[in-house]
């Protein structure tokens, strides 16, 4: 979300499980990664490099299957960056894949995760940003490390959920959703495949539990 100081933000996110796979195709192989977060500590997928160590409780108040979940409390003034002349400052608690899970140009993924918003999640119209996937910025290529948006995110703004994808064409709105989804479980999955050439993919699915 934008940084704003004085906006008095704290809102929390529950995360029941997330699933990776990897079909590469090069290789006629699979990899998969998958956490429950039914441990009492984080498992080596995950950094935590970009978040406030506060902001991230594994526990056992709000789960979907399980025992335990993983709750993610964001608050004003978390993890400041700096903007650009392309992008916004902001404030983050964000949970990281380890970069050995990174995606790599032109295999095929899949992401399944869980997600809980509570009924006192804040309504703001601020750019909110639920999850997202970034392009690999190496930092001698000044053009490319000039906007580090994301090319894919879900985003949650003003009561509206939406997931858009950024290309040099400009940023797109593939999906919009304006009913009500605090106090529900909502079930993601994504079939995605990075590619600057033809076969470029992106296939998402959500399930709202009531």
């Amino acid at each position: 979300m934008n940084r704003t100081e004085h906006l008095k933000f704290i809102g929390e996110i529950f995360i029941s499980l997330l699933a990776l796979f990897l079909t590469a195709n090069i290789c006629q192989c699979q990899i998969s990664a998958y956490d429950g977060f039914e441990s009492l500590k984080l498992s080596n997928i995950w950094s935590i490099e970009r978040m406030v160590p506060r902001s991230l409780e594994i526990q056992t108040n709000i789960v979907k299957q399980g025992k335990r979940a993983v709750k993610i409390t964001l608050k004003t003034n978390d993890t400041f960056e700096a903007g650009n002349a392309k992008s916004a400052p902001t404030e983050r608690d964000e949970l990281l894949q380890t970069s050995y899970y990174s995606p790599h140009e032109g295999l095929k993924y899949e992401y399944q995760f869980s997600m809980f918003l509570p009924e006192d999640f804040p309504i703001v119209n601020r750019r909110l940003v639920i999850a997202q996937w970034k392009q690999y910025c190496d930092g001698g290529d000044t053009a490319l490390c000039s906007d580090d948006s994301p090319v894919l995110s879900i985003r949650y703004v003003a009561g509206e959920l939406y997931i858009t994808l950024q290309t040099d064409s400009g940023v797109n709105k593939l999906y919009k959703l304006n009913d009500e989804i605090k106090n529900r479980w909502l079930d993601f999955k994504f079939q995605i495949r990075f590619s600057r050439q033809k076969d470029g993919e992106v296939r998402s699915f959500l399930m709202i539990k009531k």
